[in-house]
């Protein structure tokens, strides 16, 4: 008898996992990819994590292939065992809002009428997905050391080190306290010293210290002044919508082409993201042909309230 009862429970567990769609309304599912259905309520949930404005069909049907990309995927994680940790899920957590604690965090997600539960299950998809895309490219792709040469020479300009100088500056509010500064450090008081008596921004506190930057990096009235300057040398006053300055350049870094083995580790990071991209096209390419994918095209016209003519 106990055979016969152990056996009845396992056909009923399976008849129960195996009709889960009988509770799924044909009208409320967009696409079937595998085992999996997709209803309009996940499709509309995506829509509104990804906070994207759909329109039209084509978006509609973009969107939706997106999702079933993301699907397949996903199933092919379990196929490869790839598993995250707690850990990387609390790093990933960390990254969304960096300086926000979890609670922090949550209470942002809750704002937005997104429950922190969905919020975060789209997250762990993510990096799921993630993990999955480099797992398959690193088993896949190859790369010659002549490849990575090659691309380190093509696009050398972006591995070159630009000038970057390191300065220091005392910003006060009137040309008068300015001139007055002025000389004091003429007559050799420190620059470090007297940034931190007198200068009215944040890094006076550092005596000044702006720290290394290239000409891209600061406004164009600090390039202009500090790039003119050799080593040690003390500007004029230079007058802006903020004060008036003086600065001092402590250190020049001068330009630099990089010999290809200082760098390596940076192109080979490089070259593999490319080559990763283009990879992701055949990983879709071998996931799609493989999977039963139907597309309820009718369905996913009613979400976004599209009739046609006629």
């Amino acid at each position: 008898m106990k055979v016969k009862f152990y056996l009845f429970l396992i056909v009923i567990i399976f008849f129960i996992s195996c009709n889960k769609c009988l509770f799924i309304k044909k009208e409320d599912v967009v696409a079937f990819v595998n085992n999996k259905y997709i209803t309009k309520k996940y499709y509309l949930l995506k829509v509104k994590l990804y906070d994207i404005n759909i329109t039209d069909y084509q978006q509609a049907y973009d969107f939706l292939n997106f999702i079933i990309n993301n699907i397949l995927l996903l199933q092919q994680t379990q196929k490869d065992k790839i598993n995250i940790t707690d850990n990387e899920i609390k790093d990933e957590i960390k990254k969304f809002i960096p300086g926000y604690s979890e609670h922090e965090i949550k209470k942002i997600i809750r704002k937005t009428k997104i429950k922190y539960s969905d919020w975060l299950d789209d997250l762990k998809e993510k990096l799921l997905v993630r993990k999955e895309i480099n797992y398959l490219a690193q088993e896949n792709i190859k790369i010659k050391n002549e490849e990575l040469r090659d691309y380190f020479w093509s696009n050398i300009v972006n591995y070159r080190k630009l000038k970057k100088v390191r300065a220091r500056q005392i910003v006060v509010a009137d040309k008068e306290k300015a001139d007055e500064i002025m000389i004091k450090l003429k007559n050799g008081e420190s620059f470090e010293k007297l940034a931190k008596e007198f200068s009215i921004t944040s890094e006076g506190e550092r005596g000044g210290d702006l720290g290394y930057f290239g000409e891209k990096d600061m406004p164009v009235f600090i390039v202009n002044t500090v790039f003119s300057l050799k080593q040690g040398q003390i500007s004029d006053v230079v007058q802006s919508k903020y004060g008036f300055h003086i600065f001092k350049c402590e250190d020049i870094l001068e330009a630099k082409t990089p010999e290809f083995e200082d760098v390596r580790e940076e192109v080979y990071n490089d070259f593999f993201e490319m080559k990763k991209s283009n990879y992701f096209n055949k990983i879709m390419e071998n996931l799609r042909k493989n999977a039963k994918i139907e597309i309820y095209t009718e369905n996913l016209k009613k979400i976004i309230d599209i009739k046609e003519d006629g």
